[in-house]
C-alpha cells in the first residue's frame, strides 16, 4: 500500500496492490471513490441494487464513495490487481466546477471499457508502487478525464440520499464509539424500527448493523492513516469495537490487510 500526499502534504489517495487477488472480502464500502485495474484474470463485481458486473482485463471497475459493494473471482486467476483510493472530497469539488450549481456528489459508471484509459491509470499505479518518478499533476488530470466523461448526470436524483439517512449517518457518527442498537437509533430519530431497516436496505443493501460495523472500519482506517504510533487495542475500543480481535478480522475483510499491517504502511 502506497500513501500519496498532495502538493501541500495533505494525504490526497492511496494506492493498494496485490499480485494475487484477495478472496475473502466481506460486503462493503468505501468513503473514497476508488478505480481498480488488473494485468489478467476476471472477476465479478456486486453492486446493491444492480447487476452484476463481469469484469475483464483492461476494464475499469469503479467503486463510487458509499456505494456497498462485493467483488469475487470464481476462477482466481485476477493477477496484479491495483486499486487506487481518491479523496471523494476533492472529487466533489471537482464536480462542482465543472457541472455547477452541484451540491453532492454524483455517481460514476462503475464500468469503464477504454483500452487507452486503462493503459493511462495501469501505468500510473505501476509507477506509485515501483516509486517511479510521477507528478500529482498526472493523478489529478487523469481523474479529472474520467469525472468529466463518466459522471452520471441523469441519474443524479436517484442517489439523492433522503434526509433520514443523513440524519442516521449524522448520529452514528457522533456516537460511533458507543454499542448503538436499533431501538437506539429509532429512539433518538424518532422512527420506527422496522420502517428504518427496511430504508437502511434499500438504500444501501445492509442492515443497520452491518452499515455501522461498515462506519466503525472506516474511521478506523481514518485514525490510523493520520497517526503512525497509533494504539491498536485503544482504537478498537474508540470505534466501538469489543475487542481487538474482532475488529482485526472485520477490517481484514474489508481492506484485505490486518490493521497492525496498515498501519505500518
Amino acid at each position: 500500500m502506497k500513501k500519496i500526499y498532495d502538493e501541500d502534504g495533505k494525504l490526497f489517495a492511496e494506492l493498494n496492490f496485490s499480485e494475487n487477488y484477495y478472496l475473502n472480502y466481506s460486503k462493503h464500502s468505501h468513503d473514497s471513490l476508488a478505480f481498480s485495474v488488473f494485468l489478467s484474470g476476471d472477476m465479478e463485481v456486486s453492486f446493491h441494487n444492480q447487476c452484476d458486473l463481469e469484469i475483464k482485463a483492461k476494464e475499469i471497475i469503479v467503486y463510487n464513495p458509499h456505494q456497498v459493494h462485493v467483488t469475487k473471482s470464481k476462477k482466481n486467476n485476477v493477477k496484479n490487481y491495483y486499486t487506487l483510493h481518491i479523496d471523494s472530497k476533492w472529487c466533489e469539488e471537482i464536480q462542482k466546477k465543472l457541472f455547477k450549481n452541484k451540491n453532492e456528489f454524483i455517481y460514476l459508471q462503475n464500468m469503464i471499457k477504454d483500452e487507452s484509459l486503462y493503459k493511462k491509470i495501469y501505468d500510473l499505479c505501476e509507477s506509485i508502487y515501483f516509486d517511479k518518478e510521477f507528478k500529482i499533476k498526472r493523478i489529478k488530470n487523469i481523474l479529472i478525464d474520467i469525472i468529466k466523461r463518466y459522471t452520471l448526470l441523469d441519474e443524479k436524483e436517484d442517489k439523492k440520499e433522503p434526509e433520514l439517512l443523513k440524519e442516521i449517518e449524522n448520529y452514528i457518527d457522533k456516537n460511533i464509539q458507543e454499542q448503538i442498537s436499533i431501538g437506539d437509533i429509532s429512539k433518538n430519530i424518532s422512527y420506527d424500527e422496522s420502517y428504518i431497516t427496511r430504508v437502511f436496505k434499500k438504500k444501501y443493501g445492509l442492515t443497520p448493523h452491518a452499515f455501522i460495523i461498515n462506519k466503525r472500519i472506516q474511521k478506523a482506517k481514518e485514525k490510523l492513516a493520520s497517526s503512525e504510533n497509533i494504539n491498536l487495542a485503544q482504537l478498537s475500543n474508540e470505534v466501538g469495537f469489543y475487542d481487538q480481535s474482532h475488529f482485526s478480522k472485520v477490517f481484514k475483510k474489508v481492506f484485505a490487510m490486518t490493521p497492525n499491517k496498515y498501519k505500518k504502511f
